[in-house]
């Protein structure tokens, strides 16, 4: 049935899909020059060897480096060959030009491994340091000359028009885009690079060193154990580890633990810079013994152009500076957009209480026996408590209770009921149920509480010695920055005026895409990128006066 989720089945459902090839990422931006501090908005396109879009990989891993080191790393995760991030670049970043590269752990198995040589360069302008890439800058006097407007790559399939207010796109085929519209200031930035562009630098084979594995579902988290009972967890047979993320109950994976201390967490990708809670349970209780996780970024030192520094840009570098401290914290003018779906636990097949629909109990074992009926406490043959639910079998007319059940609070799994129970029923706020088998790691469960508190951020729960807690960042959370609910006024000093990184253009449609002006005039530029159903790049610029 539907509502029975297995992750095994998941898991080789996806490999059934794959049949090989390569992958190629290509990072649509929304500038080619920035300030440090500024946020660089991006646009995935995961292709495979004939340029169409991949469903391979669940994400993408993003560099950006200069010939002195990696300056800043991100994730962006996948879905069907498409995704979107937002990456901000460090206040300390050197001034100079960075090459901003992508790739998916199945290119990284590549014998020839190089993905900066299909990647394109951006300039970023440090205003608050006089920090310098090593030997990568050149003071000039003067204005430095314009690095062209990538015309000779443009696809022609495009034909753009703005009356001011909206850009209007014509579209001669189908295609998913990514939609830039910016204040074109004149600061000097590398040469342009488009979907043209790397579409003409994809090649058609790749060779493998070694076992190529697309990260399927989402980003494969791997970590070696250490601490003081890391050697009695490796000689325990029964010894699993479990992850967390506080907040969802889906973000919840289990891993055997190998003979070297390696764990392994196949996640459906978590986004955002998180604290994951982790635990290595076994039959003697808990382990104290801490993740340490592996870093799967290249961070390769990578040969760019020199950047042509000139006083004359100094005016510009102030406007973006002070453009960069709005536009940054300015959470508003965000819009989120879908992230990949959960695969583990479907939110329509829980049963929730909302807690405030009901009389408040002080006690969480009051809230089950009054409020709650498919959950009980009982003892168990060792007299321990542990919680019971209402599992509904496929195979059965009549539901029977399960003493099988995953308990979590804020989605992190609590292995000791006398933790839960003793918890401060006041500060929880809702209570989901999934009366269903539940499967990861090879350990099943009939049945998932999940009491979710207040603050969803567990910070009134009361851990084990075994319990670490350890700093990640997941995936960039997918945003366009499209400033709907931006408000009036006479100091809009914005730069970016529009970002969308997934508009759907239609053959033969015209898609009209209003956007917000500033309060200051000059001249903009508008730029679509990305590619058709078929894998056909297709690319457009409009420049034009506010």
């Amino acid at each position: 049935m539907r509502k029975t989720i297995l992750a095994l089945a998941l898991t080789l459902c996806s490999l059934s899909l794959w049949a090989g090839g390569l992958e190629r990422c290509y990072l649509s931006l929304d500038r080619r020059a920035y300030v440090a501090g500024d946020n660089i908005w991006c646009s995935a396109f995961c292709l495979d060897a004939e340029g169409k879009l991949s469903a391979a990989s669940g994400i993408c891993y993003v560099e950006i480096a200069s010939s002195h080191s990696t300056a800043v790393t991100a994730k962006i995760a996948l879905v069907n060959g498409r995704g979107a991030g937002v990456i901000p670049i460090p206040l300390n970043v050197p001034t100079g030009n960075y090459r901003i590269f992508a790739y998916t752990a199945l290119e990284r198995c590549e014998s020839d491994f190089k993905p900066y040589e299909h990647a394109g360069e951006i300039a970023i302008y440090n205003t608050g340091s006089s920090a310098r890439v090593p030997g990568g800058v050149k003071v000039v006097n003067g204005t430095v000359p314009a690095s062209g407007e990538g015309k000779s790559s443009r696809s022609g399939l495009l034909t753009l028009a703005c009356d001011g207010e909206a850009l209007t796109v014509l579209a001669a085929d189908s295609a998913s885009v990514s939609v830039s519209i910016w204040h074109d200031d004149g600061l000097p930035a590398p040469a342009p690079f488009n979907a043209c562009n790397f579409k003409a630098l994809l090649p058609m084979a790749a060779a493998y060193a070694a076992e190529a594995v697309p990260e399927f579902d989402g980003e494969v988290v791997s970590a070696f154990i250490s601490g003081p009972d890391a050697a009695r967890v490796k000689e325990d047979p029964t010894a699993v580890a479990i992850v967390s993320s506080p907040g969802s109950a889906g973000d919840t994976y289990l891993s055997d633990i190998g003979p070297d201390g390696r764990v392994v967490f196949k996640t459906n990708n978590i986004y955002g810079h998180r604290d994951l809670v982790c635990e290595i349970m076994g039959n003697q209780g808990g382990y104290d013994c801490t993740f340490v996780p592996e870093d799967k970024f290249l961070r390769t030192k990578v040969e760019t152009s020199p950047l042509l520094l000139s006083p004359e840009y100094a005016p510009q570098l102030t406007a973006r500076s002070l453009a960069m401290r709005t536009e940054r914290n300015a959470d508003t003018l965000y819009e989120f957009m879908p992230k990949r779906e959960n695969l583990i636990l479907n939110h329509e097949d829980m049963i929730v209480y909302h807690l405030d629909d009901y009389t408040r109990f002080s006690k969480v074992q009051e809230i089950i026996v009054e409020i709650i009926p498919e959950l009980r406490v009982r003892r168990d043959a060792s007299g321990a408590r542990e919680l019971r639910m209402v599992f509904k079998d496929a195979h059965s007319w009549h539901p029977a209770f399960s003493h099988n059940v995953m308990a979590l609070l804020d989605g992190v799994p609590v292995t000791d009921i006398d933790h839960l129970l003793s918890f401060d029923a006041m500060l929880l706020s809702d209570i989901q149920l999934y009366p269903y088998t539940y499967s990861f790691g090879g350990k099943v469960y009939e049945g998932v509480a999940n009491f979710v508190t207040t603050k969803g951020d567990i910070s009134s729960l009361a851990f084990d010695r075994g319990v670490r807690i350890v700093d990640f960042d997941g995936a960039s959370y997918p945003v366009a920055y499209t400033c709907e609910r931006l408000a009036g006024g006479d100091s809009d000093l914005r730069q970016l005026l529009y970002w969308h990184p997934a508009v759907t253009l239609s053959r033969g449609s015209a898609s009209r895409i209003v956007f917000r002006a500033p309060s200051y005039g000059g001249k903009y530029r508008a730029v679509v990128d990305g590619f058709t159903a078929s894998g056909i790049p297709v690319h457009e610029e409009i420049s034009f006066s506010l």
